[in-house]
């Protein structure tokens, strides 16, 4: 019986610092990373939606600029 009550009181003692309840010990504190990693990611995903959208609108306006161009030359030589 004492075995089981020191193998017991062991238990109790790491539940504690893992955590009771999700909001307790490493368990919250890996809530917490874990939330902040969510937030970091959403800003990237953001940040290169932008970035993408913004270099298609470049491309397309440098293609519009070299049709014109190239229509331009066409029209004056024939």
């Amino acid at each position: 019986m004492k075995e089981y009550k020191e193998i017991f009181l062991a238990f109790a003692e790491e539940q504690k610092t893992l955590g009771l309840s999700p909001s307790h010990g490493l368990q919250k504190a890996m809530q917490e990373r874990a939330q902040q990693v969510k937030t970091f990611q959403a800003s990237l995903v953001s940040k290169n939606n932008t970035a993408v959208t913004e270099y298609i609108t470049s491309i397309k306006q440098l293609t519009d600029g070299l049709f014109s161009i190239a229509l331009l030359i066409s029209f004056t030589t024939g």
